[in-house]
């Protein structure tokens, strides 16, 4: 830029804006920049730690094991690890979501193997069983208003019942969502929408298809996408987008592959596809903004796989290649979930050694907007 002369430098300085201003409105990078800062999650006593959700707080919980027992955990920024101890009468503690009001829910294996869902907050810190007696219960969601997803095995498949326990304590029963021979439980399930609204996959002659059973209604199987032979239902955002995975048939293109799938609005589906050179993908979550997270490679999730993070926008990014500084010597392999703030949990390797991190949002420079008056000033500095 010449400076030589007050016009000419005033002019090459509004050029600069103008580029950028014209930048930030078409929506591309001016250049290439890390969009996320890595915290890796501690694990503090234990052996290893296994995430397995995260809430709008950027809070996590999961599963730390040490011996042969098998602790909860929630970790808080603020407040760090905090264990979930199991009871006396139990081996394991495995907690599978919380919401945003850090209600965690679970299950528990007790010293005589059986498995029953569970509960537990810092507000209160006693881990609770609840649930049918005598079934073995696992509790894989919950939603803010206190409704929790639960899968029900008894020792009759014909007895078995899957349910939404609700925060009154009542239970509203989900109707079969199968057909041909007993299914072993109603279907899998796998979450449940801020209405009630649960998802996961059933059997339908004895294939595996993605199923919402409504807060009222009947349930219903999501579209089966040409070239696809089983399909599962695992998150929803705000909109009623649902996130999940597919299997290819042996006579598709890409054949007995895994494949991330978005099923819209309309009722249409939509595969993700994967990061470049990879044959399969999964995808994991989404949240309120349609970001979808997930892995992608020959196994998603497995050694040698990369995690995602997807958006209509930008389509399927590498989210190694998006890290600041703090993401040095990480291998990231799987990304489990993202919360409304952008935030987004990921599994990976630290110097060859399995760990866990959160990831959150590089704040973007305040841009043109700082740029303008800056150059008005230097303007005024330099006549």
């Amino acid at each position: 830029m010449d400076r030589s002369h007050p016009r000419a430098f005033v002019r090459g300085c509004f050029v600069t804006v103008a580029a950028l201003l014209a930048t930030r409105l078409s929506g591309a990078p001016a250049a290439a920049a890390p969009l996320y800062s890595l915290t890796e999650l501690p694990r503090g006593r234990y052996t290893s730690i296994a995430p397995a959700d995260l809430n709008d707080a950027g809070h996590v919980v999961g599963s730390a094991r040490i011996g042969g027992f098998t602790d909860g955990f929630l970790w808080t920024p603020a407040g760090g690890l905090v264990e979930i101890p199991h009871p006396t009468d139990a081996t394991q503690v495995v907690p599978q979501a919380l919401n945003n009001a850090d209600l965690v829910v679970g299950y528990r294996v007790g010293t005589n193997l059986l498995q029953k869902a569970m509960t537990w907050s810092p507000q209160d810190p006693t881990v609770r069983m609840f649930g049918l007696s005598g079934a073995v219960q696992y509790a894989p969601a919950v939603n803010d208003a206190g409704q929790v997803a639960i899968e029900t095995y008894g020792s009759n498949s014909l007895d078995t019942k899957d349910l939404v326990r609700n925060a009154d304590g009542t239970y509203r029963q989900l109707a079969d969502a199968h057909d041909g021979p007993p299914f072993t439980g109603g279907g899998v399930l796998r979450g449940i929408t801020p209405r009630g609204d649960v998802i996961g996959l059933s059997l339908f002659s004895g294939v595996e298809q993605a199923v919402v059973w409504p807060a009222t209604g009947v349930p219903r199987r999501l579209a089966l996408p040409a070239g696809f032979r089983t399909t599962d239902a695992w998150a929803a955002d705000a909109l009623g987008q649902i996130v999940g995975n597919g299997v290819t048939t042996s006579t598709a293109p890409n054949p007995n592959r895994r494949r991330a799938l978005l099923w819209e609005t309309d009722g249409s589906v939509l595969d993700l596809g994967t990061l470049a050179g990879d044959p399969a993908a999964r995808a994991d979550d989404i949240n309120d903004l349609g970001e979808v997270v997930g892995g992608s490679g020959v196994t998603p999730g497995a050694v040698g796989s990369r995690a995602f993070v997807w958006s209509a926008a930008d389509g399927m990014r590498d989210l190694n290649t998006l890290l600041d500084p703090s993401g040095d010597g990480w291998s990231l392999l799987e990304a489990t979930r993202v919360n409304n703030a952008g935030q987004i949990l990921v599994t990976g390797t630290h110097g060859g050694v399995a760990a866990a991190a959160l990831l959150t949002p590089v704040p973007e420079p305040a841009g043109a907007a700082v740029l303008l008056p800056a150059t008005v000033a230097l303007f005024r500095r330099r006549r």
